[in-house]
């Protein structure tokens, strides 16, 4: 650029470079699957708007009613986890600070993406899976007062559950 008078036209400015980019679009809805003991989070790569994506930020809600990021298994910072488009987080990680949900709770995920302009819109709320593990088991007692020549009884404390209901118990022997 350069200023013009009655003169002429003066010296130009210096030179400045300015990126015609904005914050990265939305990323669309994630996908969360529960398999036993992990929970995978999988998003679809956005278009970035004239910027490099920087990361994603993949966020949990916590038990506080905060959504919080879990950077030891899901940096979406990590280049490893922004190419593959998916973390892997065990299932016991999100009954722990800082996360800190009761087993049983419905994990509700959402991404959103980032460059050197900001972060993009949140994606909409994935809640599509339940923090459960295979339940402990019981502890098993014979009630010795009702056994017969031809029978025994047996008794057990509920163990835990893993958060899922007992559908049932299998009894064998030999």
């Amino acid at each position: 650029m350069r200023a013009r008078n009655a003169v002429q036209y003066g010296p130009y400015s210096e030179t400045v470079v300015i990126l015609a980019a904005q914050i990265p679009d939305t990323v669309p809805l994630p996908t969360v699957i529960f398999v036993p003991d992990v929970i995978t989070i999988t998003w679809t790569a956005v278009y970035n708007r004239g910027s490099p994506l920087l990361g994603y930020k993949i966020l949990f809600l916590a038990n506080d009613g905060s959504y919080k990021e879990e950077k030891t298994h899901c940096d979406g910072s990590s280049p490893a986890i922004v190419s593959a488009l998916t973390c892997t987080i065990p299932t016991n990680v999100f009954t722990q600070s800082p996360l800190s949900l009761p087993w049983g709770s419905t994990i509700q995920t959402k991404v959103l993406a980032y460059n050197i302009y900001g972060d993009s819109l949140d994606s909409a709320i994935s809640t599509a899976v339940f923090i459960r593990k295979k339940p402990d088991a019981p502890i098993l007692t014979e009630n010795r007062a009702l056994r017969t020549p031809t029978s025994f009884s047996l008794q057990w404390e509920e163990p835990f559950t893993g958060g899922a209901p007992i559908i049932d118990y299998r009894i064998t022997y030999d």
